[in-house]
């Protein structure tokens, strides 16, 4: 069991949790989590909440530990997938998981939401934010953002050297935030009789740069992904 590896709010507040071996991955720090389900707010209550590329599984543990109703992690290393299985068995919420196992690219072209209201997370490993790989990343986000409904979520962990200009469906985008090396931005389908945010300069390009506040993530390393 990882010292470090634990459940930072909610229910199983503070409860540890079975880490891989070190330097495999790197778990999101606590810090970027607790600021992300701090963004989410009571939102996150009742909902179904999606892991994707979930390592550790404890973005997604900890968002049924703060009210989801369930949570739904996509992994594609077989390791990774029992890891997550013995979590959820040790925090006591294996009814509340679905674990698949599947390449998160081939996932998302497939992704539909279901009936109910519905947060993804997506919090892909660094190397995915290499040039070559970016672009690959960044679809997926899109085919997610296409398959969400009114009133669903979507949030987005990436590398920091990632400028936000790049993001798709650029109206949608809000409480951008920087952590170290990390960034987080939340998305949803914009209501379409509400006023666009404006940048500084004047010109409208669908995401209030005001909002990208800076925050040092102390917990973070130089190779922390995105995601566990």
């Amino acid at each position: 069991m990882h010292d470090g590896l634990r459940i930072t709010g909610g229910e199983h507040r503070g409860r540890k949790l079975f880490s891989p071996p070190k330097n495999t991955i790197r778990p999101a720090s606590d810090m970027i989590r607790q600021a992300v389900f701090n963004m989410l707010g009571s939102d996150i209550l009742g909902v179904d909440f999606y892991d994707v590329f979930a390592g550790t599984g404890v973005v997604g543990l900890e968002a049924i530990s703060r009210g989801a109703r369930r949570a739904i992690f996509v992994e594609n290393s077989r390791k990774q997938i029992q890891l997550i299985e013995r979590n959820t068995k040790h925090v006591g919420v294996w009814d509340q998981a679905d674990v698949r196992m599947a390449d998160a690219f081939l996932w998302g072209r497939h992704f539909k939401a279901n009936g109910g209201p519905t947060i993804v997370f997506i919090g892909p490993p660094y190397e995915l934010f290499a040039e070559k790989e970016t672009e690959k990343t960044l679809g997926l986000v899109e085919r997610v953002q296409n398959a969400l409904r009114p009133g669903d979520l979507l949030v987005f962990q990436f590398a920091r050297q990632v400028s936000t200009d790049r993001l798709p469906r650029q109206e949608g985008w809000y409480r951008l935030r920087q952590y170290g090396k990390s960034q987080v931005g939340l998305w949803s389908i914009p209501d379409p009789d509400a006023p666009k945010a404006a940048s500084d300069d004047g010109i409208d390009d669908g995401i209030d740069e005001r909002s990208i506040d800076n925050e040092t993530d102390e917990g973070s390393t130089d190779d922390e992904s995105a995601n566990p």
